[in-house]
């Protein structure tokens, strides 16, 4: 079975609107499966794009990493994005086939959560898929490494993570397939 990519409308949609607001978009879609009411030339440019749409734009991970540097250097918690929105971006890419797109997604995605197991086991996944196995292989290790002090995923997704890295390590030890 093979997924859909989102329609570009519903995608911007989703990658800029609160909570709320895709909520509700979503509510309508059901109820008007022929698409919600078009947004007027005033609405759209009233709707500057945001950051995860300029994240899954060409060049826009480096662009919103120079963001996130700015912003961790006024306050080093910062956060710019939902860590596991812009997984899925990068995945996303990695499933059209845009390796080198995706390496530098989740690369982000690992500057701005360099305590989550799940975004270093997803840059694995990166690494593996562009052939570049020495860093597939030490970026799988650091998930395993980080999975005992990572608060921030429940016990089933910890051993998801747990899996996928182990896997790719025993993939990698054995050579060539």
């Amino acid at each position: 079975m093979t997924r859909a990519r989102l329609p570009a409308h519903i995608y911007r949609r989703v990658l800029t609107g609160s909570k709320a607001q895709i909520l509700t978009y979503l509510q309508t879609l059901v109820k008007t499966p022929d698409g919600a009411p078009a947004q007027s030339a005033a609405g759209r440019a009233a709707h500057a794009p945001g950051i995860l749409e300029v994240i899954d734009t060409p060049g826009g991970a480096h662009k919103v990493s120079q963001q996130l540097t700015d912003a961790r250097n006024r306050d080093p918690k910062a956060t710019l994005f939902p860590e596991g929105i812009v997984n899925i971006v990068g995945y996303e890419h990695l499933r059209m086939g845009d390796n080198k797109g995706a390496l530098e997604i989740l690369k982000l995605n690992v500057a701005a959560n360099p305590n989550s197991a799940n975004a270093y086991d997803s840059l694995s996944d990166a690494y593996l898929a562009d052939g570049q196995k020495e860093a597939a292989r030490e970026h799988a290790q650091k998930a395993l490494d980080l999975l005992a002090a990572d608060s921030g995923a429940g016990d089933a997704q910890l051993k998801a993570i747990q899996d996928s890295a182990e896997g790719k390590l025993k993939q990698l030890a054995a050579g060539p397939q």
